[in-house]
């Protein structure tokens, strides 16, 4: 069994195309049977259109779902893999067990609520066949996920090999028992189909291994760089986001302690004013208390505690106002605890206004300082911009120039590849040229009379039937 995940693409009905006509929709006839799955149809034309057309829909079905319509989005909607069996299982396969072996890889993947077209080829000595996959869900539009999809199709591959009694691919389960011991193994790559159809041109075997044996090599030196490569780039990347949350605390810190010192400052500039409001009210209470010992000085704190703008006010003046000022001073001039509530208040009102002028200063500091650190981040943010900028500019030349190595080398490849077949048409001699056939040769060496007899008599025969059609063609142009 050989599961192959082959690169997510866009567009279902080129895919559903290949699947169903082949490349130049001149191979209709190699699809052996297709099956659907979440599909409300078996015809396989439309299984394509109503996958497209849930895809299109994927904002609407997130929005009725509740789903939050947020995260990275990716038009890579169709997933494409292919299950192959070896040419020996051919006897014993049948479309229930490649059916069964299709559904439980899409369960395996997390896929078996999504819309899928399985289509069955018998254009190869192995059986196979295609699985199409609408990655969004027809439910509440969620992408499928990809993750460790092609270490799940290993897995179950070799578990699969093994529950039908014997194992095909050796070099999967070596890799797995890797992968199990925490090593880091990954299949090779799929070779492109000019350098495939070079080797093959090229059959000197034991020149032809050599090349690839020098491929595999530099193949593994271009993995490892590129797994160091990626490591060293996670690396980047994770330094950069520490660094902007580092500079982000410091410049919060440095805004809290200058706005900490400053308030500090602010109310120590403030106790004198409030030391003295104490002292200026607790004279006032002892003033008040001594002048509560006489009828006279009682009289005088009832007329503080009173309204007199109200009590001077003439007729044409708001009346309500003047008898409440009115009665609260016969209030003050009968009841002691009154007074004493009046002159609080009064007091109290002092406080509350000398408390409204500190907190309106510490407010403006306030201001002051979220205005600094807002500036101050808002320059942080455009250096780290800036830096964020050179990392992806510098880790994006280091890709290319990466994938420029990968390119050369399969470029070097291709040309070994073809010179080494040019240079095999080279070895092969060229024919002789044909030579022209004797009559002397046509003469066996024995029983030459009898065979010269001969000739003469198919020379006769041969002389008559000529002239027999040529007299036939004359009377047939009369």
């Amino acid at each position: 069994m050989v599961p192959k995940i082959h690169p997510k693409r866009q567009n279902f009905r080129s895919t559903a195309s290949y699947l169903l006509k082949g490349r130049d929709a001149s191979h209709a006839g190699r699809v052996a049977w297709t099956s659907t799955r979440n599909l409300a149809t078996h015809d396989p034309d439309m299984a394509w259109r109503v996958m497209a057309a849930t895809s299109m829909d994927q904002a609407r079905l997130k929005a009725q779902a509740g789903v939050p319509n947020t995260g990275r989005k990716s038009l890579d909607h169709v997933l494409h893999f292919t299950l192959s069996w070896h040419p020996e299982e051919a006897a014993k396969l049948d479309k229930r067990e490649m059916l069964r072996a299709a559904h439980t890889v899409l369960r395996v993947m997390g896929a078996q609520e999504h819309q899928s077209l399985v289509v069955a080829h018998n254009d190869r000595p192995q059986p196979h066949v295609h699985v199409m996959v609408n990655r969004v869900h027809p439910r509440d539009g969620r992408m499928l996920s990809s993750s460790f999809e092609k270490l799940k199709a290993s897995r179950w591959a070799e578990e699969y090999e093994r529950q039908r009694g014997k194992i095909y691919c050796q070099e999967r389960v070596l890799n797995n028992e890797a992968r199990d011991r925490g090593e880091y193994v990954r299949g090779s790559k799929d070779e492109p189909r000019a350098v495939h159809e070079a080797a093959q041109a090229a059959n000197d075997n034991t020149k032809r291994e050599a090349i690839r044996a020098e491929h595999r090599r530099k193949a593994a030196l271009l993995k490892d760089a590129q797994r160091r490569l990626e490591a060293r780039h996670k690396a980047a990347w994770a330094k950069h986001q520490e660094t902007a949350a580092a500079s982000r605390r410091k410049i919060a810190q440095a805004a809290w302690q200058a706005l900490a010192k400053r308030v500090t400052a602010t109310r120590e500039a403030y106790r004198p004013k409030w030391r003295e409001l104490r002292h200026e009210q607790q004279v006032a209470r002892e003033a008040f208390g001594a002048r509560e010992t006489r009828l006279v000085g009682r009289i005088s704190n009832a007329l503080r505690s009173v309204d007199l703008a109200a009590l001077m006010r003439g007729p044409d003046t708001e009346g309500k106002r003047r008898l409440s000022a009115f009665g609260e001073a016969f209030q003050f001039l009968a009841d002691a605890g009154a007074r004493r509530e009046a002159l609080e208040k009064k007091l109290g009102s002092e406080r509350r206004e000398l408390l409204g002028r500190q907190r309106e200063e510490e407010r403006r500091l306030k201001e002051r300082v979220r205005a600094a650190r807002r500036a101050a981040e808002l320059n942080e943010r455009r250096r780290l911009d800036a830096e964020r900028n050179d990392l992806v500019l510098t880790q994006s030349l280091e890709k290319a120039r990466l994938r420029g190595l990968w390119v050369e080398k399969a470029r070097l490849l291709r040309d070994e590849l073809r010179g080494l077949r040019a240079e095999k048409a080279r070895e092969v001699p060229a024919p002789a040229p044909a030579l022209q056939t004797k009559p002397a040769e046509l003469v066996p060496q024995r029983g030459a009379k009898r065979a010269a007899g001969w000739i003469d008599g198919w020379r006769e025969i041969e002389r008559e039937r000529l002239e027999k059609r040529r007299e036939r063609d004359d009377g047939v142009d009369r």
